[in-house]
């Protein structure tokens, strides 16, 4: 009996020091065709440059596609509640190293699609294409993102501490009776 009470404190102290998320970058911009972007910094980079977790590849006029780079994955949501993603479901999401398709036949990154980017660094992002493709910039992709992180709170970090402590003293005073 006393060997469950000792694990559940246990497990009580660890869920107070669940990480919480934070925004590592968010915004919009245009990513012209045949540049990369950075979700972990939030900026466009020229052609393949690294570090770079995105690049939008023109194979020619009419296709294109969105692929991972530098070590990120990626997934495809559709169109869904961009607003309702958070930390806990963008890390269990299937991440792939398929390109998403973006050509005029077929395109899966339409206004209102959503997918989500594991990053170079592991962190998450998800972006929603916001319009249709920017012709004078070379069929640019228009997205809105935030890349979130997973960050233990301080507070939760010393309570756990000092909780899982106290749970270890008082098991070697009874212990020791």
């Amino acid at each position: 009996m006393r060997h469950t009470h000792f694990l559940t404190g246990i497990a009580l102290c660890l869920a107070a020091a669940l990480p919480a998320q934070a925004a590592v970058s968010s915004g919009t911009v245009t990513i012209t065709g045949t540049f990369s972007f950075d979700f972990d910094a939030g900026v466009v980079t020229v052609g393949l440059s690294s570090p770079s977790d995105i690049f939008w590849e023109q194979f020619t006029s009419t296709t294109r596609a969105v692929r991972p780079v530098s070590g990120a994955t990626v997934f495809n949501l559709g169109v869904v509640a961009y607003g309702s993603l958070d930390l806990a479901a963008l890390s269990v999401l299937p991440y792939g190293l398929a390109d998403i398709n973006g050509s005029d036949v077929g395109s899966l990154l339409v206004p209102g699609d959503v997918f989500a980017v594991k990053t170079d660094m592991g962190n998450y992002a998800k972006v929603l294409v916001t319009g249709p493709y920017d012709a004078s910039m070379n069929n640019g992709l228009p997205i809105e993102w935030e890349t979130l992180a997973p960050v233990p709170e301080p507070e939760s970090l010393a309570l756990w501490a000092a909780g899982l402590g106290g749970l270890v003293l008082a098991r070697r005073r009874r212990m020791a009776r």
